[in-house]
């Protein structure tokens, strides 16, 4: 429940993960230019939605990023079921 409580707790979140959510495979910058948001918003946000394993990369666990065009793509079933869990807590 912490976790999609977090995605849900910030704007820029929810609006890049509704991105990735329409667009899968996107790159940061294609994220930047059709959210409007701004860079460090959506490499924060992102990094925020990375953590709480509700979107991937095709880049390695540990490899380097450095000059690669990362590709992120959401996991849609984890956050259908977190969304439920948090329903279910918040109706309990």
């Amino acid at each position: 429940v912490a976790a999609v409580q977090r995605v849900l707790s910030s704007t820029t979140r929810m609006v890049c993960l509704l991105d990735v959510l329409a667009h899968p495979g996107s790159q940061r910058s294609e994220i930047q230019e059709r959210t409007g948001l701004s860079s460090a918003g959506v490499r924060f946000a992102l990094r925020d939605l990375e953590e709480t394993e509700h979107i991937v990369t095709d880049i390695e666990d540990g490899a380097s990023r450095v000059g690669k065009r990362v590709h992120y793509s959401a996991r849609a079933t984890l956050l259908s079921s977190d969304l439920v869990a948090l329903r279910e807590w918040m109706i309990r």
